[in-house]
């Protein structure tokens, strides 16, 4: 029992979509959140200014909780987003740099963008 399962292939093994399936699958979904977040973040942005959040932040507790939430979040996130760059043998430290300084809509372009993995 102990050597079929060590066998088996990834997924599962019975036939069922991959990882690189499914993340094809959503891969349009990925570039069009991007592309209508980044848009709406830009806009956002340019209205009340890049740290314009932070006002809202110290003054409602509830946009501090949200603050709060997304940092660790985008903590997990980015520590995944590490692991799944490293394993493809690519940089993950723009796409660190670029989360920092613009949020979730880096990872979001990051699985937009991100190709199937040979093999």
């Amino acid at each position: 029992m102990t050597s079929e399962v060590m066998a088996a292939e990834p997924g599962g093994g019975h036939g069922g979509p991959n990882e690189n399936d499914v993340m094809q699958r959503f891969r349009p979904l990925f570039i069009l959140v991007a592309i209508l977040f980044t848009a709406y973040s830009t806009v956002v942005t340019i209205e009340h200014g890049y740290t314009g959040f932070l006002e809202v932040a110290w003054r409602e507790p509830w946009a501090m909780q949200m603050l709060i939430d997304l940092t660790l979040s985008l903590t997990i996130v980015c520590s995944l987003l590490v692991v799944d760059a490293r394993r493809r043998k690519r940089a993950a430290w723009p796409w660190l740099v670029g989360t920092l300084l613009l949020g979730s809509v880096a990872p979001l372009w990051y699985l937009a963008l991100r190709k199937p993995q040979a093999g």
